[in-house]
């Protein structure tokens, strides 16, 4: 990726390479600007090992972020909505299952 000059706009990005290199890249970018993703907000967070594990059978990238609330929120983006649904499902049934359990040791 080559960042532009100053006095260029600040929204331009430039690709340069063979092109199958620069189609792969292209991908990645438009995933990331790409508006679909499904949130999911969890209270213990899942292994990065787990998160990984989820993002390669799905096929998606799961960002996590801190809430102020201690709870945490995972961001999946995926290039296809069927993609994102599957993950988010897991991550929920995820959840749910940690909150089971947590209710189990309780009692």
């Amino acid at each position: 990726i080559m960042v532009p000059r100053k006095e260029v706009r600040h929204d331009i990005i430039q690709l340069e390479g063979d092109l199958d290199k620069v189609r792969y890249c292209f991908q990645k970018v438009l995933v990331l600007v790409d508006k679909r993703n499904g949130i999911v907000t969890v209270s213990n967070l899942p292994s990065q090992t787990k998160l990984r594990n989820i993002g390669r059978k799905t096929d998606t990238v799961i960002k996590k972020k801190k809430l102020d609330d201690d709870a945490w929120q995972l961001i999946v983006s995926g290039n296809t909505q069927e993609q994102i649904v599957q993950a988010v499902a897991i991550l929920e049934r995820w959840r749910d299952d940690q909150a089971n359990n947590n209710n189990n040791n309780n009692n």
